[in-house]
């Protein structure tokens, strides 16, 4: 019987070197895996850690959500809705609406000169807090332009969203009308930034 140490006396040069391949081979897998496993536990290890800061953080922001909608006598609910219903007619109407997680308050609701108006404020925590506001014109109204100054005066950090019923040339459309001249006036006084990204909230068959 020939012993294992003087097994490699006996092996052609050949087999020598393909079991040598092979073993580097099987050992460069198996360091591959290993690392695979590892970089798996420390993404497991941030997870967890990001989910118990972000357990810890939200924890007051949960109970003011709560409370808001404890104001309207409804159980907590996956956003937090608030909204300016229109008076005396079916539909109609803004609202918006927010995750139960982030810390909000609302800081405006209310009609003027038939302008429907709601706006909330979002605390965040690596950033100053943003107003958020929606907007509704109706084609036989004109913009509320105080209304801009009102919600700049809650805070400065503000996007502004809805329907306006406004053409505006200078933005791309075919024409100006009364209530594009009102928003052109906001834009010459650098009271609003206009945003397009080239999406509708429409489409014409």
């Amino acid at each position: 019987m020939i012993s294992s140490v003087n097994l490699s006396i006996y092996l052609p040069a050949r087999w020598k070197k393909i079991i040598e391949e092979t073993t580097k081979r099987l050992f460069k897998s198996l360091q591959q895996k290993i690392k695979t496993i590892e970089q798996t536990i420390s993404s497991v290890e941030t997870l967890i850690n990001d989910d118990t800061i972000s357990s810890s953080s939200l924890s007051d922001s949960d109970e003011d959500i709560q409370i808001v909608n404890a104001k309207n006598k409804k159980q907590p609910t996956t956003t937090t809705k608030p909204k300016n219903d229109r008076v005396g007619k079916p539909g109609g109407g803004v609202l918006g609406a927010v995750k139960p997680h982030l810390e909000c308050r609302e800081m405006m609701n209310r009609t003027i000169h038939k302008n429907e108006i709601v706006a909330v404020q979002i605390e965040m925590q690596l950033y100053k807090s943003m107003l958020i506001s929606s907007i509704y014109v109706p084609p036989t109204a004109k913009i509320g332009m105080n209304i801009f100054q009102d919600l700049y005066n809650i805070n400065n950090n503000c996007i502004i969203v809805g329907d306006r019923n406004a053409t505006l040339y200078e933005i791309g459309l075919a024409n100006t009308d009364a209530r594009g001249k009102q928003l052109q006036e906001l834009l010459n006084e650098s009271l609003i930034e206009y945003v397009d990204d080239d999406s509708t909230t429409f489409e014409k068959e």
